[in-house]
């Protein structure tokens, strides 16, 4: 019972000095969180995988109202080029030059479009994206 009593309260402070560890280094400011570095390896692998998971998880599944209206997809695109075409491109449409040194850089909507789903889109432009 006591080899029990030890392997835990080992492996509790194993995750507490881990914890600990890690919130020193970023409390030292030994990483570089500045806008003018590339992104590194967990931002281009992982920080991806994790938003595309919770897109999933938290985009309604309610089909998007303005599908195939007319209307909406020219109000939609004169938006787009009012509000968005400063930090994020699209197929036909050339980003600012202020996009280019965003980091992390805004999404390309046109990049997805013909993978993602108009629900998903949806919420990404109207909730995930604000």
């Amino acid at each position: 019972m006591k080899n029990k009593w030890m392997i835990l309260l080992s492996f509790a402070g194993g995750v507490l000095l881990t914890l600990l560890l890690t919130l020193l280094i970023l409390a030292m400011g030994v990483i570089n969180m500045g806008t003018d570095v590339k992104p590194g390896l967990i931002e281009r692998t992982i920080a991806p995988w994790v938003f595309y998971r919770s897109e999933e998880k938290r985009a309604p599944k309610e089909k998007n109202p303005y599908v195939g209206a007319p209307a909406a997809i020219a109000t939609g695109r004169d938006h787009y080029r009012e509000n968005c075409i400063i930090s994020n491109e699209a197929p036909d449409l050339a980003g600012a030059e202020l996009s280019k040194g965003l980091n992390p850089p805004a999404p390309s909507l046109g990049k997805r479009e013909d993978d993602t789903p108009d629900e998903e889109l949806f919420w990404v432009i109207n909730i995930a994206s604000e």
